[in-house]
């Protein structure tokens, strides 16, 4: 068993944990973003159907809940990218510790964080969204 001051198991630790908490994040903003979309397709097609005075306050309430939900997608996609900075950091640190095997490959050294995928999927949310915006304005120029 490794000691609690043990270096490695630290960081060993530490890279289970930010792992965990990562899948975690990524989950509950995908339903929360999922949710969130759906609200705002529902909403459009109501408004756009049903009520014909008095639209823009309800723009107005869906756009600001919109920016902040941009503000939420890019967060998502910096976040990704400095997650997986410093998982990279300690897997180096974990394969060059003592108690790692004396070969590790080099797949195993780095981080398991699909970087690329989850910075696109944020600043693609972030796109959709603003598009989503624009629907907004647009809808009050229906009759």
């Amino acid at each position: 068993m490794a000691r609690i001051d043990d270096a490695a198991w630290l960081y060993r630790t530490y890279y289970q944990e930010t792992l965990k908490v990562y899948a975690r994040v990524w989950d509950i903003y995908i339903k929360f973003y999922t949710v969130f979309l759906t609200a705002n397709v529902l909403g459009l097609g109501l408004v756009a159907e049903h009520i014909h005075v008095h639209r823009w306050p309800i723009t107005v309430a869906f756009s600001v809940q919109n920016l902040i939900t941009i503000g939420t997608s890019i967060g998502m996609a910096r976040y990704s990218v400095e997650t997986d900075k410093r998982l990279r950091q300690v897997a180096d640190y974990i394969a060059k510790s003592d108690s790692a095997p004396p070969s590790i490959p080099e797949v195993v050294k780095g981080s398991p964080v699909a970087t690329g995928l989850s910075q696109w999927a944020g600043y693609a949310n972030c796109a959709a969204t603003a598009c989503l915006i624009f629907c907004w304005i647009a809808v009050n120029f229906i009759p």
